[in-house]
């Protein structure tokens, strides 16, 4: 059995689309967290791999006072949608363009179309939007579908790759064989 070694990352494998679909459904608890990692991964794949990289935060709340402690989010923030406050402050950071949905999931999927690979990182924490995920999973735009959720003593994250979806990446590896 290999030993997790973390400081020597394994290789990263890129898939074969040229356009990439980065969407994060749920800004709060864990997707405020997830927020910066979903922005660095599409400017890697923009400017290292010469991907064309649309990157969508999506989620219909606010913030409210009682999320700063908790989500990653400022007292300047409070009031301001999530998706959006979150977009600006990468956004600028990164000096790339994420759009927002202040929306839920199902109301905004079909506004997102023509790209080759569709990755839907999903932090929600609602087993309706969760349902609501994964009545895309079978149509043609989803591929994959990472979802992530946590508890107060507990976390876990889970991987769907589309069973249709062949050669999304150019060689088996540690992730992908």
């Amino acid at each position: 059995m290999d030993e997790m070694n973390f400081q020597v990352p394994l290789e990263l494998i890129i898939p074969n689309e040229k356009h990439i679909a980065l969407m994060l459904v749920g800004c709060g608890g864990t997707g405020s967290w997830m927020a910066p990692a979903v922005v660095r991964v599409g400017k890697i794949l923009i400017e290292r791999f010469n991907r064309e990289v649309s990157i969508y935060f999506i989620d219909p709340d606010l913030v409210e006072e009682k999320n700063i402690y908790r989500q990653n989010f400022c007292a300047a923030e409070i009031g301001m949608n999530k998706a959006e406050a979150l977009a600006m402050r990468y956004g600028l950071a990164w000096g790339i363009e994420i759009h927002t949905m202040a929306r839920k999931y199902s109301q905004a999927t079909p506004s997102i179309k023509n790209q080759n690979l569709m990755i839907v990182i999903g932090c929600v924490d609602r087993a309706s939007a969760r349902k609501e995920i994964s009545g895309s999973v079978n149509s043609s735009d989803l591929h994959v579908w990472l979802d992530c959720g946590n508890s107060e003593s507990y976390g876990q994250v889970l991987l769907g790759v589309k069973s249709t979806t062949i050669d999304l990446f150019p060689m088996p590896g540690k992730c992908s064989g």
